[in-house]
């Protein structure tokens, strides 16, 4: 999601596995000057690079990576650094939705009800991180995010 703009988002076809996905993603977050991610550092980075390696393509390349994970971790005392906790701290309430098991089964099974609610999801998150990163980057120093080579 650029910031101040909407999400942008990947769908693949149950056919199709996730291949598309992955390298679209991978390509779209290298033409970044800063990515944010919460927790991506240990997992979303990692996992795109697993399914990435799996179908035998190249890594996600160079990035500057802002994780307000970290922010969250050091700077404040909560009870836990969830981002939904985080949020809820922030802003008295969430409005992160719930994500069962089943639901996966049923997006990854063709389930177009299910797929929607994934993406309705994914982009409430991604909402939610901005909100999240814009109240907290007076925390950060952005100017020594270090560019870090994933591969």
């Amino acid at each position: 999601k650029p910031l101040g703009r909407e999400a942008e988002t990947f769908v693949a076809s149950v056919s199709d596995g996730d291949m598309k996905i992955v390298k679209a993603i991978r390509d779209r977050l290298e033409q970044f000057d800063y990515v944010v991610a919460y927790y991506g550092s240990r997992f979303d980075l990692p996992f795109l690079n697993t399914r990435l390696l799996s179908y035998r393509q190249r890594p996600i390349s160079t990035i500057r990576l802002v994780d307000p994970y970290y922010t969250a971790k050091f700077n404040l005392k909560l009870h836990s650094n969830r981002m939904v906790v985080v949020e809820e701290f922030l802003y008295g309430k969430t409005i992160k939705t719930r994500l069962i098991g089943s639901i996966w089964i049923k997006a990854i099974r063709g389930n177009e009800e299910a797929m929607n609610y994934l993406i309705d999801h994914c982009e409430a998150d991604v909402d939610i991180l901005e909100r999240v990163f814009l109240d907290l980057h007076g925390m950060m120093n952005l100017s020594r995010t270090p560019l870090r080579r994933y591969a």
